[in-house]
């Protein structure tokens, strides 16, 4: 190999090599935030059915669905490489029947607040997929026991470790854990406990 022919081949080499390199930092700086990355004072909402356990004082399955609202309250900074969005809860009316206990809703407790839900992204540089993990204080009424509420003694917590799209679209997530109840009216005693919640979720107007 000759001279004029070496010096070519690394003057192509370090051409191609500075072209990567200015074509990655354009694609950087070029970077979308996700979708779900929305301005802070954003209200979305969504619609939720949800199937869970009761037991103790009142037991078996209930079924209830309805609209929930989110507010964002803190995002990620644009192009951040871990993307995240903090939400807190702001209205959440479910309701159904249940042939043991009529007419059943599950609020939210807008009287306490609540830790930040967040949706986060799970590896950097990338929307999806994302860890979606939701929760509020709640309310329910059962028409079985007129005038009677029945409040959280700790946060529903509900959580999807695979989101891959943005809006929610048919997205089921699970309880974490479990959470009391106790008569508002009588604090201090469980009276009975809501576990196992599956809850699906779509965007309003699905």
């Amino acid at each position: 190999m000759n001279t004029t022919t070496l010096r070519f081949r690394i003057g192509l080499r370090l051409l191609v090599t500075a072209a990567l390199l200015v074509t990655g930092i354009t694609i950087a700086s070029a970077q979308i935030d996700p979708p779900y990355v929305l301005p802070v004072g954003t209200r979305n909402t969504c619609n939720a059915s949800v199937n869970a356990t009761l037991s103790g004082q009142l037991v078996g399955p209930i079924s209830v669905s309805g609209p929930a609202t989110f507010e964002w309250v803190a995002t990620s900074a644009p192009g951040a490489q871990i993307a995240f969005a903090d939400l807190q809860p702001r209205a959440v009316g479910h309701g159904g029947n249940n042939p043991q206990y009529g007419n059943v809703t599950l609020n939210l407790d807008a009287s306490r607040e609540s830790a930040n839900s967040r949706i986060e992204a799970q590896v950097a540089g990338q929307a999806f997929p994302a860890t979606s993990r939701l929760r509020f204080q709640a309310t329910v009424t059962v028409s079985s026991r007129p005038g009677v509420t029945y409040r959280s003694q700790s946060e529903i917590v509900i959580e999807n470790t695979n989101l891959t799209h943005w809006p929610h679209n048919n997205d089921v997530y699970s309880q974490v854990g479990s959470t009391n109840f106790e008569d508002a009216a009588h604090p201090g005693i469980v009276v009975f406990t809501l576990s196992g919640a599956s809850v699906t979720v779509t965007a309003a107007g699905q």
